[in-house]
């Protein structure tokens, strides 16, 4: 679920008013329109004070978009019945190579750094 605010920007266009003077009426700021034209979340006080200054009703300034994604989300005891144990996990996991370098004793390294 996710919430759009197309419909406060046509509201503002309907009614011929710019964003900085719907700021002004009802006591937003800046950001806070900025949050609403990326339909990110706002307080819902936020939205009160934007109903009054524009006189209509929360339902004339947002919608709810229903999510795209087929997927539900599932209940985490549904989850677990797909997550494989973890002794089943460890036969499925191929090494990295067959030769694994041996790392350089310390004395080396130390040779190498002077």
């Amino acid at each position: 679920m996710a919430i759009s605010y197309r419909k406060l920007f046509h509201l503002l266009i309907d009614k011929n008013m710019k964003k900085g003077e719907l700021q002004k009426k009802a006591g937003i700021t800046a950001s806070i329109m900025a949050r609403l034209a990326k339909d990110e979340t706002v307080k819902s006080d936020t939205l009160g004070k934007i109903c009054d200054a524009l006189d209509c009703q929360p339902g004339d300034i947002m919608e709810n978009i229903p999510n795209t994604n087929s997927q539900e989300i599932k209940p985490i005891s549904k989850c677990a019945k797909t997550i494989k144990p973890l002794s089943e996990q460890s036969k499925t996991v191929k090494p990295f190579s067959k030769q694994a370098k041996t790392p350089k004793p310390l004395s080396e390294i130390d040779e190498l750094m002077l």
